[in-house]
């Protein structure tokens, strides 16, 4: 059974005219809203405890209920309740249809020595949750920066790959004639001998058939940079 007169000590040094107050303290050593949390998990034991409605020490409070009187949202109750019973101040479980969470205050030797080293200690915190946030501030910029670069190299050498592809202009007579359909070396004379339309016919086959290699190329090209 939970040693009540513990409980209610404990309550007495982060309570005040029935409101939660975050004991500084407390906040630097858990986090600030796992003190939020904590805090208001003990009021709701001590009320539920004098109903005598606990169900093994367990107790119910609703994601709703917790956001209403500690106005912190769904994912900020679940990191911080993740990281309370990571440091085994609580633990909880899932009752009822539909599910309930059911919470439970962990008091021990253990954790009174936990609580009372930090509501003890008038250290000053190493890092101030200001300048943890503007470290953590730097490094989201920093990450994003490496990301835009290494995005941008990509498209860089994308395009470069595409201005080094050959050009129709550029070819070689012998390569433009080897584009030809049914092109045979030994009629080398005849197609010399092209006609102005002939010619012309033929350039407009070459260029449509490095324009389809060069749409090729792009793509392949396109896959490596995914």
């Amino acid at each position: 059974m939970e040693n009540n007169s513990t409980l209610m000590v404990l309550f007495e040094l982060l309570r005040s005219n029935g409101s939660i107050v975050v004991n500084k303290k407390l906040a630097r050593g858990i986090g600030l809203h796992e003190a939020i949390i904590y805090s208001e998990l003990i009021s709701k034991y001590l009320y539920f405890s004098k109903r005598n409605e606990l169900q093994e020490g367990y107790f119910y409070n609703t994601i709703e209920n917790l956001e209403k009187d500690t106005t912190l949202s769904v994912y900020q109750q679940r990191n911080a309740i993740a990281n309370l019973v990571k440091q085994k101040l609580i633990t909880y479980t899932l009752k009822g249809n539909p599910a309930k969470r059911y919470f439970r205050i962990l008091v021990n030797d253990e954790t009174l020595k936990k609580l009372s080293k930090i509501l003890s200690d008038e250290r000053p915190p190493k890092t101030s949750l200001r300048e943890t946030h503007k470290l953590d501030c730097e490094k989201l910029a920093n990450y994003k920066d490496n990301t835009n670069n290494d995005t941008k190299l990509k498209i860089s050498s994308f395009r470069g790959s595409l201005k080094e592809t050959p050009k129709t202009s550029s070819f070689r007579k012998e390569e433009e004639d080897s584009y030809i359909p049914d092109y045979d070396p030994s009629k080398k004379k005849d197609i010399d001998n092209r006609t102005p339309e002939e010619l012309k016919r033929d350039r407009l086959r070459i260029a449509e058939l490095a324009h389809q290699a060069r749409i090729e190329m792009s793509r392949k090209e396109l896959v490596l940079v995914k």
